[in-house]
């Protein structure tokens, strides 16, 4: 079936797109356990760092061999494109994770959960002005605010407080001001680069600056390093193969910000994920209520959707 058309089914986006969040979620609680087994600390930043680059780099490497020899692709990127490409892996997994583990470090669980959750108003923010077709509307506003009620409640037993760092929460919201610019980016990008090369290269590229970041901290994570870390390795490193092309691809035939909305479930699949799979992580009605909340954010932003994604579909020379 011609992938524009899957790509753009009004009931096909939010399977592929929960499906992302799932994967991304699961992650969480991965990580968690995977900092455990290597007895990592609140503030050991730079094996974090390198951990993450031996996951990013993996995932680029199994993405290229499998283009490469199961899908007879061409994986090569022409001149033209070359460092935009570059750009973009900087961006997207360099940047992006180097914040995030940093900021993290430096603020608390709570708020580092909420602050990063903001990346999706930044990404409607600027594909509100690079496409003509993505504008902000009421419909996007109230659905960004439900979701981010959502994504509040679900931290709010946990307690916030007022104190602001650059390198805790300026950092954060670095963060997030990067993945908008690197999803409207990637967006463009998947009209003249194949949305899988695009993601193993990005991914190789990012993963290097992260290994080079971290290389400080590499003995204390290879010290731990044995077949149980690898093996959450492996699965940290499909997770970003699968959900990062299917996205993708969800962005190369849809509006980005309409996209972005589904992301409001990532914390929350994180949650849930959490409390099944670690054991000092609890059910409260907290979780309950923000997966409500998001759940009618994304319903709102997507209401009388189908006729945006066919507009979208029409532009890329896939409808019909």
């Amino acid at each position: 079936m011609d992938s524009g058309k899957v790509f753009t089914n009004k009931l096909a986006v939010p399977v592929f797109a929960i499906l992302c969040c799932l994967l991304w979620g699961s992650a969480i609680p991965v990580v968690k356990i995977g900092y455990k087994i290597m007895e990592l600390g609140d503030k050991d930043v730079l094996p974090k760092l390198f951990v993450a680059g031996i996951r990013f780099f993996v995932a680029g490497l199994m993405l290229l061999a499998l283009l490469k020899f199961a899908f007879r692709l061409s994986v090569g990127i022409k001149k033209e494109y070359l460092a935009k490409v570059v750009l973009l892996g900087i961006l997207q997994t360099f940047l992006q994770e180097m914040f995030f583990y940093i900021g993290v470090s430096n603020t608390t669980g709570a708020k580092a959960a909420v602050l990063s959750a903001c990346d999706s108003f930044f990404v409607i923010l600027f594909a509100h002005f690079l496409y003509k077709s993505d504008r902000i509307n009421l419909k996007k506003i109230l659905g960004l605010v439900t979701g981010l009620l959502g994504i509040t409640l679900i931290n709010f037993e946990a307690g916030f407080n007022i104190d602001f760092s650059f390198a805790g929460e300026g950092l954060l919201i670095s963060f997030g001001i990067v993945n908008g610019i690197s999803t409207v980016m990637a967006k463009k990008l998947t009209d003249d680069i194949h949305p899988f090369v695009l993601t193993a290269w990005q991914l190789l590229i990012g993963s290097l600056g992260l290994l080079l970041m971290g290389l400080n901290g590499e003995k204390n994570v290879l010290a731990h390093f044995g077949w149980e870390m690898a093996g959450l390795t492996l699965y940290l490193s499909f997770v970003s193969v699968a959900a990062f092309c299917i996205w993708y691809l969800l962005l190369k035939f849809n509006k980005a910000g309409v996209v972005t909305l589904y992301k409001f479930f990532i914390p929350v699949f994180g949650a849930v994920l959490s409390v099944l799979l670690l054991e000092d992580e609890r059910f409260t009605l907290s979780i309950i209520a923000a997966l409500a909340l998001v759940s009618v954010g994304i319903f709102t932003v997507n209401r009388n959707g189908a006729a945006d994604r066919s507009n979208i579909a029409d532009e890329n020379g896939v409808a019909g």
